[in-house]
């Protein structure tokens, strides 16, 4: 019977793709909504919120949804921000996230309400 020494360090590399692969997709999506937060606070929202739809089209993610809200709601689209809000809690995938985009949901509501 041989046994291969390789295959536990090939199994670890791998596992290593698969982890490593979100956070560079987090890493993305971080200085992406930075650079809208910027473009916001250059007095410039059209060009935040159309940088934060096409983030959203590329990688939905609650992060980017709850950003795009946020840019929205400063920028008085309360409809649209209602609607990305409501778009985060379709896309959460963990109880965390869907519990992050709810209280997200709730405060809007409660603020504009």
């Amino acid at each position: 019977m041989t046994h291969n020494r390789l295959a536990p360090f090939l199994v670890a590399a791998v596992a290593g793709l698969f982890i490593a692969a979100p956070v560079l997709a987090d890493v993305k999506t971080d200085k992406e909504i930075a650079k809208a937060e910027e473009d916001f606070a250059k007095g410039k929202p059209d060009d935040a919120i159309k940088r934060l739809v096409k983030l959203a089209k590329d990688s939905p993610s609650v992060d980017t949804y709850l950003a795009l809200a946020r840019v929205q709601e400063l920028n008085a689209n309360l409809d649209d921000a209602t609607a990305s809000v409501s778009e985060a809690v379709g896309v959460a995938s963990t109880p965390t996230l869907k519990a992050q985009a709810l209280s997200a949901s709730a405060q809007l509501a409660l603020t504009n309400g």
